[in-house]
């Protein structure tokens, strides 16, 4: 995973009176966001090319409706995604812990004999 990107943080006085930063730090910020996600499994079995945030801003101008609605797609992935992937993780750990507990449980006894 790559480091933080300082040179993006601003104070917002300075985002507010210069919103075409604001948006450039925004996007930024969400392509961390993704980028996050994605290795943590969030986006698992979709292409990678496909987790792409779509920029605020173009040559031709201001994103339209339709770059709205794929930015919305994406944090819906992840929002849903958020209870399945915990509930998968949990169930993988509880069962990884009921196969040693006997073990763990032996050890503690002969531990509190000696």
């Amino acid at each position: 995973m790559s480091e933080p990107q300082s040179d993006i943080w601003y104070d917002h006085k300075t985002l507010l009176r210069d919103t075409n930063l604001l948006l450039t730090v925004y996007d930024k910020s969400a392509e961390g966001v993704l980028e996050l996600a994605l290795t943590e499994g969030y986006f698992e079995g979709v292409d990678p090319a496909l987790v792409k945030w779509p920029s605020a801003q173009s040559p031709e101008g201001p994103s339209g409706l339709e770059a709205l609605g794929y930015r919305a797609k994406l944090i819906g992935a992840i929002y849903e995604g958020v209870p399945k992937l915990r509930d998968a993780r949990l169930t993988d750990a509880y069962e990884k812990f009921k196969q040693v507990t006997p073990a763990y449980h032996e050890g503690t006894r002969i531990y509190a004999h000696v």
